[in-house]
């Protein structure tokens, strides 16, 4: 991770979290605060992100009740770029946010429309617009993927995503990118987002600062603002941008970030003087299954919501929000099925489930499965992958789209199993229709090992 990583960000965030511990529990934390220091270390050193996975997974947290959120927060982070996106949930649920059920929306007055639309619609009466993702729900990026062609048809020019690392200089030439383009960038939605963004003709731009000892949560915002004012309007003032953010970032006021720090999304209109559309995903969570005391439970038996959707006022046409001081928009995203790997990660049909067989990792669990596109290089960011943990997962599908890739598995050192090429045919129409099940997948013939 270099310095301007967001993950790097987040490791700053949370040490800023503990320099604002009151003095007594301070001390009493300091301990832990050596344990986190060095986990992140340790962690931070690993190469790539399956030995961070296999590191952080056998760490012993104890009883040290906020050294185990930091550890749960990485930890989920590694399950959802290794393809295991429902158990990253599961390890760190949130979400769960309250309302009394009479100050929420329903069916009388609201209606449930297609997040994609409503924000299509919106932007074309805008130059900004920013969209937020939960780092270890790869589920807040599937908007995004469906928004950059839409955005790009009605004349946005720039795609800005945090997570995008300056030092990846050559990733517009490339066209697609790779393990250095960026910590979260590694989980092959994110990858999908940059690799159609490229292919689109956005250009793509990198806004997160340098993150330095002594920075604080104020300078990262600032900072994220006026590279994006820099970067994208001071050479073109009729530029539309599109930005791919997490968490707190795009807010309308402070409130939510350590030290009441002004967000990116109001320090750039106090230094551009445009207001950008927020549009927020976080809130309603799915959070715990069993927490169906959340709004978000109640609104999701309330409206029907099977992809990411907004409530729209019968009577303003206008969206609801969750929390309006914050965003102009809430997305309401649809509880992932129960699978191993949810099926929303067939990208509404445009990927289907592949079985490859992984018998060869049997004897070297944990085992990662990495699918390339054959013509990207070996440190792309892989197509799909999932990380084996035993043996009566083998048979779980990647789901990949048609076309040709390298199959790479790899032991629990580290180390390449074998590797092989696979191509993917087209689903048969007669398929199209149905959905796979991750105990009905197709099997796919492979060359000689590559």
């Amino acid at each position: 991770m270099t310095p301007g990583s967001a993950a790097t960000w987040c490791f700053l965030a949370i040490a800023i979290a503990i320099s604002a511990t009151p003095p007594a529990l301070s001390q009493s934390m300091a301990w832990g605060n050596i344990r986190i220091a060095t986990f992140f270390s340790r962690f931070s050193a690993k190469p790539d992100h399956f030995s961070k996975f296999l590191y952080a997974r056998n760490v012993q947290t104890g009883k040290e009740k906020h050294f185990k959120h930091v550890v749960d927060q990485m930890l989920a982070s590694e399950l959802s770029i290794l393809g295991r996106p429902n158990e990253a949930s599961r390890l760190f649920p949130s979400g769960a946010s309250r309302m009394a059920l009479d100050a929420l929306p329903n069916k009388d007055s609201f209606i449930a429309v297609s997040a994609a639309d409503y924000i299509l619609k919106e932007a074309a009466t805008r130059q900004v617009v920013m969209v937020n993702e939960a780092h270890h729900r790869p589920q807040t990026r599937l908007l995004t993927l469906a928004l950059l062609p839409k955005m790009r048809a009605i004349g946005y020019t720039h795609f800005a995503a945090e997570a995008v690392d300056a030092g990846d200089a050559a990733l517009a030439t490339r066209g697609y990118p790779i393990e250095k383009t960026g910590f979260y960038i590694g989980e092959p939605i994110y990858g999908e987002i940059i690799r159609e963004a490229l292919r689109l003709g956005y250009v793509v731009v990198p806004y997160e600062p340098a993150s330095e000892a002594g920075t604080t949560a104020q300078d990262r915002e600032t900072g994220q603002a006026a590279h994006l004012s820099e970067r994208v309007f001071k050479s073109n003032p009729n530029a539309k941008l599109f930005v791919h953010a997490g968490y707190a970032h795009i807010d309308k006021s402070p409130g939510q970030l350590p030290d009441d720090a002004r967000p990116m999304a109001l320090e750039f209109n106090r230094l551009t003087g445009i207001v950008p559309l927020s549009v927020d995903q976080t809130t309603l969570e799915y959070g715990s299954a069993t927490d169906t005391t959340s709004a978000y439970h109640h609104l999701l038996g309330e409206f029907a919501v099977t992809s990411p959707t907004v409530l729209v006022s019968r009577a303003t046409q206008k969206a609801w929000s969750f929390r309006t001081t914050y965003h102009d928009v809430t997305v309401l995203l649809p509880t992932p099925s129960d699978d191993l790997r949810p099926r929303w990660l067939d990208l509404e049909g445009k990927r289907q489930a592949v079985a490859v067989g992984p018998s060869a990792c049997l004897q070297r669990l944990p085992c990662l499965i990495e699918a390339r596109y054959a013509a990207e290089a070996v440190d792309a960011v892989p197509a799909d992958q999932f990380v084996v943990l035993s043996a009566d997962e083998l048979e779980t599908p990647l789901y990949l789209a048609p076309g040709k890739y390298r199959i790479r598995l790899r032991g629990n050192d580290g180390n390449t199993v074998s590797s092989r090429n696979l191509e993917v045919a087209p689903r048969p129409r007669a398929a199209e229709s149905g959905q796979s099940s991750e105990n009905n997948v197709p099997r796919h013939g492979v060359t000689e090992p590559a």
